[in-house]
């Protein structure tokens, strides 16, 4: 199986207008929180269609958005969030250049966050974005993607607000990836 990174489609959508990667991405999330796959993410709350079309939808055009496919399956995103002026923003209490990623849990360990990664990175880069990440410094797959990609963190935040806000570990590693 050969793995494609590309952008979000957001033009291939259902009857409801919502993109058929976000239904994926969707549905692969819920069944990750529904099994605690995802310990170390700052939300426990499942992804609806409302989300996507009151806070994705909006925002698309200034975004990165990248997704990892297997034969027609998405089984990893990538989200750089441009602007804190929006809900979405304010929801996550992200801010401007802030990156995330999930992955099905059913496609762990095979590097398909790194390649994920190194795609946003190039993008942000050729945008001029400087890239925010945030991980609990537990999160041993995370810390070792961004070791794997040659990025060290450039400071630990104890006790990290957003983490401690969630339940999570309080301690962070913020790394800041300039594109100049």
């Amino acid at each position: 199986m050969e793995l494609t990174i590309r952008s979000l489609n957001w033009t291939n959508t259902d009857e409801d207008g919502i993109p058929k990667d976000a239904l994926q991405i969707m549905n692969y999330f819920n069944k990750a929180i529904k099994e605690g796959a995802y310990p170390f993410v700052p939300r426990k709350t499942r992804i609806t269609k409302e989300e996507i079309k009151k806070l994705w939808l909006p925002t698309k055009d200034r975004n990165i958005s990248i997704v990892g496919e297997l034969e027609g399956r998405i089984v990893g995103s990538g989200t750089v969030l441009m602007g804190n002026d929006n809900a979405y923003s304010e929801k996550s209490k992200g801010e401007p250049g802030e990156y995330s990623i999930t992955l099905d849990p059913d496609f762990l360990d095979r590097g398909i966050g790194t390649k994920i990664t190194r795609r946003i990175l190039k993008e942000a880069k050729e945008r001029g974005i400087t890239v925010h990440i945030h991980t609990s410094t537990q999160n041993i797959r995370t810390v070792r993607m961004m070791e794997k990609i040659g990025i060290s963190p450039k400071e630990e935040i104890d006790p990290y607000d957003r983490y401690v806000e969630a339940g999570l570990p309080p301690a962070a590693f913020y790394y800041e990836i300039k594109s100049v």
